[in-house]
């Protein structure tokens, strides 16, 4: 590569920008969550059935519709 060959402000921008991205990108790829014994921790939460947590419709607003 010559020393006459420029890189425009655009381009450096750029070419920084994909590099803080894919270092971020890289780091939290590797985060996992942990119990404090090292066992993986159950970050999801258990599913409830939403027809009987809910049996009846919400109660209609009045002045709406």
């Amino acid at each position: 590569m010559s020393m006459d060959a420029k890189v425009s402000r655009r381009d450096a921008m750029a070419k920084l920008g994909a590099g803080i991205a894919g270092v971020a990108v890289g780091g939290a790829a590797g985060a996992k969550a942990q119990t404090a014994n090292g066992e993986k921790a159950n970050t999801s939460a258990p599913f409830v059935d939403p027809t009987t947590k809910y049996p009846k419709p919400p109660a209609a607003v009045a002045g709406v519709g």
